[in-house]
């Protein structure tokens, strides 16, 4: 089991628990606080989660995207 997947379980957990009491709440996090090697798989899971949906060249291909399909849009030439 990946930390992701990991990380996504306990999120599907929480999801599914909208009406989570604040007892609740406060047990998850105590449960967490309490928990190193817990702590340590959400941080990885969300690291791993993270880096590749904010990572520099992504970012600036979804920039570059955007702004040719912008362009394209109101059928202006790119200088490209």
């Amino acid at each position: 089991m990946t930390p992701s997947d990991v990380v996504a379980g306990r999120v599907r957990e929480i999801r599914h628990k909208r009406a989570m009491t604040v007892a609740q709440l406060a047990d998850r996090l105590a449960d967490l606080a309490r928990d190193p090697e817990l702590r340590k798989r959400f941080g990885a899971a969300g690291r791993s989660r993270v880096l590749p949906r904010y990572a520099v060249d992504r970012l600036v291909d979804d920039v570059d995207r955007l702004y040719r399909s912008l362009l394209s849009a109101h059928d202006i030439r790119a200088c490209s």
